[in-house]
């Protein structure tokens, strides 16, 4: 029996170290070099897994969308009422605990360099789709017999996400939680108003 590989530990624990240098340093001060000396190796060490910071990048965007859904995803998804489980979906979406999810620092390195990276761009775009098919049959699920035909499930799902992007946005900005609490809470009523579902 051969012996496993410890090519996908190291470079998890790579991604983590440079995860945590891009929170302290930024996109331009997380290089090789610095990510090295935080993990006490050698620069050789890093290019040994990875060719370049590129290359680590497009990993950690992966690894960031996928830690993005198993962590929030299932709490939601053993709520059996509908009614209950978009109740829950919308609370967490319109939370500021959710627009904190990832580090600002990092995520709008990640999004800026999206707009120049084809490959960071197209998993950005991936997580966002993914997420919006979500939003869409949660909706469609929930949606009370008779009025299915009234409500456009897609609309409502893109509307959510640029409300969650606008809550999260207003939060870096405002750094006001009550205003943002508000606000939140209004963005929960208007979707349960157009889903018709009692905002109880």
């Amino acid at each position: 029996m051969g012996r496993k590989s410890l090519a996908p530990v190291r470079r998890a624990e790579i991604l983590k170290h440079f995860y945590e240098v891009l929170v302290k340093e930024g996109i331009e001060g997380a290089s090789i070099a610095r990510i090295a000396k935080h993990m006490g190796v050698y620069p050789g060490h890093i290019t040994h897994y990875f060719k370049n910071k590129e290359e680590m990048l497009i990993e950690l965007v992966e690894s960031l969308m996928k830690e993005y859904a198993e962590q929030l995803i299932p709490q939601w998804e053993k709520i059996q009422d509908p009614g209950k489980r978009i109740h829950k979906i919308l609370d967490m979406v319109f939370s500021v605990d959710w627009a904190e999810f990832f580090n600002n620092r990092v995520f709008f390195a990640c999004f800026y360099l999206s707009l120049s990276n084809r490959k960071i761009h197209s998993l950005i775009n991936q997580a966002y789709e993914r997420f919006f098919r979500i939003l869409t049959d949660e909706i469609e699920n929930c949606i009370k017999p008779g009025i299915s035909d009234k409500v456009d499930t897609a609309a409502i799902a893109d509307m959510m996400i640029v409300q969650m992007e606008g809550i999260s946005i207003y939060n870096i900005i405002l750094r006001d939680k009550q205003r943002i609490e508000a606000a939140s809470r209004m963005a929960k009523e208007i979707v349960l108003d157009l889903l018709n579902i009692d905002t109880g």
